[in-house]
């Protein structure tokens, strides 16, 4: 599921800060239709890398689904960085793990943290994620890149 609305997220828009803004959008909508899938995908799976073939049929898939799901970001990194938009040093693996843990840390602070968004800052939860997704892309961004 989880990988079916990324790709579906990316492959739906033809620039790249589109497929970029698909994809936390994406992750919005699962989190908000799936809270525990969601919360789940960012838990720890135990796994020795040297004995993948030896895990559960439960355990294979759920790996190959993540891994399939890193490849989706880190070509779409790659395609930014070919672009011109993202920083061309970035190291494509590193950042799908900091892209990860920025987009989905984002969307679970804005779904617990919701009345405290519209109180105490005045915010909505859209307007929070919108400026929290465009603050998480600046970081990438090469200079002169797609804003």
């Amino acid at each position: 599921l989880l990988y079916d609305c990324i790709h579906s997220a990316a492959e739906g828009h033809s620039g790249f800060r589109e497929k970029y803004d698909g994809i936390c959008n994406a992750l919005v909508g699962y989190q908000e239709a799936y809270p525990s899938y969601f919360s789940y995908a960012l838990g720890e799976i135990k796994l020795d890398f040297e004995q993948v073939e030896s895990l559960s049929a439960v355990e294979k898939e759920i790996y190959l689904i993540g891994e399939k799901i890193n490849e989706a970001i880190a070509a779409l990194l790659r395609e930014g960085i070919d672009a011109g938009h993202l920083c061309a040093d970035l190291p494509v693996l590193q950042t799908v793990f900091v892209l990860w843990a920025s987009l989905s840390g984002l969307v679970l602070l804005a779904a617990n943290k919701q009345s405290y968004l519209e109180q105490r800052m005045k915010l909505t939860k859209e307007a929070f994620l919108k400026d929290g997704f465009a603050a998480i892309y600046r970081s990438i961004a090469a200079e002169g890149g797609q804003l």
